[in-house]
């Protein structure tokens, strides 16, 4: 009875749920297939993982009917394969194991972040290039320091480490790439010498002026920058005869003979500005070429005040006109505006055409164009302006308009040198001024486009010409010496 009982049993195995990463519970199935368990009292299911005995039962009980299912589990690595069997007890006792059956581990899944034997990895992906392969092989990322040589590698020396010939980011340190690497005093990105940084990377002495080392292509060389110590500035001697007026010489006419001006110490011959002995074409000679001494340095009187008339070329140099009056550069009266000449137009209505071909301009946006004019003494002084519009930058009317302040005061009001005359022709206009401190502040102020002028007359008012018109009352404005 026993016996014929344990052989008609059968077990039909399978697994339950998923697997962890390291064990998993594996579910065992017993299937009672016999007609009838007569006379069981007991079924028991025994389970073991492969490489181990059956130990205690891991389920045991009655079947209540035909064809019932039981189960039993065990924990096991999910790479360990289950075996089952089963026994019945009866009024004998339990019958010998039989019929065992093997439960293999579910084939590991590559993909599911779950690393399964015999994954050697797993990051949840079938991308290769990674680290993990599409078949959850380990995979070797290409690294710098590894001591491995890959593409775009120029060394890998297996350190992070610099002067030891490879870079941390795997170039190889080389002299004349740019890059300072330890043992290099310099890198200038050549491997040419001579400009500073040599071909194996050193620092270079570069020649130069004024170092006290006599190099290739200096006469001389005394350590400093400052002339008449017998070297220059550029390191060539100062020698008479060469060209050049050193200090301590007057002329230099490129040769030491005598009689042409400059004698073989280079000190001038005849009268020279400065010499002080006032030769042909000099107003005065103090012996020196400073300014402010009332002789400037070109030998011309310094105008602390002015013998009248005074005549003033503005923008343009010294004039004598076809009336054998000289006019003045402007330099000693102002210093503001732009000078400008053109000397290739003629102008209408003058035979001084020179007067008229240069000219200052003013800004636009201000502020005013100021010149100071000296006189000889408190007085009544007539002054006339002339004027003459040339180039492209005025077409028509009013497109340069500009007041004309004569000690803070204006005296001439729009004047519109196209709205008067148009352009290359002469213009002349005129006013008086009352000057108690000896200089009379001319000033241009704009009102539209930059303001000019080309020439000034100064005379007094008892000896201006006939057709001086009479006085107009100035209209006071906001500016003038007080705001200068």
């Amino acid at each position: 009875m026993w016996r014929n009982c344990v052989l008609g049993l059968a077990l039909v195995l399978g697994a339950a749920g998923g697997f962890a990463s390291d064990a998993e519970a594996r579910l065992a199935t017993v299937r009672f297939t016999q007609p009838d368990a007569t006379g069981v009292t007991a079924f028991r299911i025994y389970l073991r993982q492969e490489g181990q005995s059956y130990g205690a039962p891991a389920w045991q009980g009655l079947p209540t009917a035909v064809g019932g299912v039981y189960s039993a589990q065990i924990t096991v690595a999910d790479d360990v394969t289950v075996y089952a069997t089963g026994t019945a007890i009866n009024a004998d006792g339990e019958s010998a194991l039989s019929n065992e059956i093997a439960l293999a581990p579910p084939a590991p899944v590559c993909g599911n972040a779950a690393l399964e034997p015999p994954e050697q990895c797993d990051d949840g992906n079938t991308a290769s290039g990674d680290g993990c392969s599409a078949t959850c092989a380990t995979e070797r990322i290409p690294a710098c320091g590894d001591a491995i040589l890959d593409a775009g590698e120029q060394c890998d020396d297996g350190n992070a480490s610099a002067g030891d010939g490879c870079r941390a980011d795997c170039t190889r340190e080389l002299c004349g790439d740019a890059r300072l690497d330890p043992a290099e005093g310099c890198d200038d990105g050549n491997t040419a010498g001579g400009d500073g940084c040599s071909a194996t990377c050193t620092t270079e002495r570069i020649p130069a002026c004024g170092d006290a080392i006599l190099d290739a292509g200096e006469q001389c060389d005394d350590g400093n920058a400052a002339a008449g110590d017998g070297c220059r500035a550029d390191c060539t001697a100062e020698a008479c005869g060469d060209g050049r007026v050193d200090p301590g010489e007057t002329c230099d006419d490129g040769n030491t003979a005598a009689g042409d001006g400059c004698d073989a110490a280079c000190h001038a011959e005849g009268p020279t500005c400065g010499d002080g002995v006032q030769g042909a074409g000099e107003e005065c000679d103090d012996g020196n070429t400073a300014t402010g001494d009332g002789c400037d340095a070109l030998c011309r009187t310094e105008l602390t005040s002015s013998v009248l008339p005074l005549y003033v070329n503005v923008g343009g140099p010294d004039y004598t006109d076809p009336a054998i009056r000289t006019w003045r550069a402007d330099p000693p009266f102002t210093s503001d505006g732009t000078p400008s000449s053109d000397t290739t137009q003629g102008i209408a209505g003058t035979n001084a055409d020179p007067i008229y071909q240069s000219r200052r301009y003013g800004d636009a946006a201000g502020p005013p164009v100021a010149f100071e004019l000296p006189v000889e003494e408190e007085g009544l002084y007539f002054v006339r302006l002339h004027f003459a519009e040339l180039g492209n930058e005025v077409s028509k009317a009013g497109q340069r308009v500009f007041d004309v302040l004569l000690d803070g005061a204006i005296r001439i009001e729009d004047v519109d040198v196209m709205k008067q005359v148009g352009k290359r022709q002469a213009a002349t206009r005129e006013a008086t001024v009352y000057v108690s401190d000896g200089v009379i502040t001319l000033e241009l102020l704009p009102q539209v486009g930059r303001p000019m002028l080309s020439g000034v007359e100064v005379h007094r008012a008892s000896e201006a010409p006939a057709d001086v018109p009479s006085p107009k009352p100035p209209k006071i404005v906001g500016c003038g010496k007080s705001c200068r």
